[in-house]
């Protein structure tokens, strides 16, 4: 793999590891303020 790749995928790794302690810690969040938020910036 290339310099970017093997770095890509560590930062993917560690995001992957992030969110599962984040939603093993908190349970299942509640995405309803985030898909609110995201559809009105999302809208022209």
């Amino acid at each position: 793999m290339c310099a970017a790749c093997k770095t890509f995928e560590k930062q993917t790794d560690q995001i992957e590891h992030v969110l599962k302690t984040r939603l093993s810690e908190e349970g299942k969040p509640d995405l309803t303020d985030f898909k609110s938020e995201t559809t009105s910036k999302l809208s022209p």
